[in-house]
């Protein structure tokens, strides 16, 4: 039987391009934007009864009538109106940063929605959604990718992902789904830091997380700490434990100096 002992530069995944070998063992090779257009195509098929009905618009139920569209629609002419610090629109008036942060002011999905007129944003709506669906699918699929042999495995557990229940249960709450969408990519690159010390890409997306919604950084960030100890703290190997304090060392470096890359923001 093979040594379970191999050294840690064998058990790195190699994330470049898979040589002609490495693809040929796959069983079927899948593009990355298979699960993006699959994701996007099963959004739409779904609530097109209702945009059909409605003709064009999105009408779900509860906070996203009542919430979600008013917030994406109000703080969307206030953007373009240049008011970007101070908002009286807003309760009884406050800070755009500090009314909307946990919301969608870091969402790159509600600034798509900028240079589109005010009355045409209820009409984005369900594009937009379909488009984090899209994300999700493809984010989810190149980490899933990294870890299995199998690109179909890899698809079926990012379609697993994209509609689980939870995406689907805080469709009300959609900005929920800007974290869903980009957090499998923050995976992607503490692995590449992990294991190739790549680490310019993991301090951005660190950075770009915090602002994204600071109230699920910091879930997001304890599921990290876990995620690090269960999988890379200890190995096996001689040595392992001098490795896995080099790497909290390291995983510590770059997540400060990311948190410190949004601190203007937060």
């Amino acid at each position: 039987m093979e040594s379970l002992k191999i050294n840690e530069e064998k058990i790195n995944v190699n994330t470049e391009a898979d040589s002609p070998e490495e693809e040929a063992g796959r069983d079927i090779i899948v593009s990355p934007l298979a699960p993006f257009f699959v994701a996007f195509i099963i959004f739409i098929i779904t609530v097109l009864p209702f945009l059909i009905k409605y003709k064009g618009i999105w009408i779900y139920y509860g906070d996203f009538n009542v919430q979600q569209i008013p917030f994406y629609i109000h703080l969307h002419d206030v953007i373009r109106s240049g008011n970007i610090w101070y908002d009286w629109g807003t309760d009884l008036g406050g800070s755009v940063v500090g009314c909307y942060s946990f919301y969608i002011l870091g969402s790159p999905f509600f600034w798509l929605t900028i240079p589109f007129k005010s009355e045409t944003v209820i009409y984005l709506l369900p594009w937009i959604n379909a488009l984090k669906y899209g994300v999700m699918a493809l984010t989810s699929y190149l980490w899933l990718r990294r870890n299995t042999k199998s690109d179909i495995g890899a698809f079926a557990g990012a379609m697993l992902y994209t509609f689980s229940g939870y995406s689907g249960a805080v469709l009300v709450y959609n900005h929920f789904h800007d974290v869903c969408a980009f957090f499998p990519l923050w995976l992607l690159l503490f692995d590449r830091l992990m294991q190739e010390k790549r680490r310019i890409g993991f301090i951005l997306m660190t950075g770009f997380m915090a602002i994204l919604n600071y109230y699920f950084f910091v879930g997001e960030a304890l599921f990290l700490i876990i995620y690090f100890f269960c999988r890379y703290f200890y190995d096996g190997n001689p040595g392992a434990i001098k490795r896995g304090f080099a790497r909290i060392g390291r995983a510590l470096y770059c997540s400060v100096a990311g948190v410190l890359c949004a601190v203007w923001y937060l």
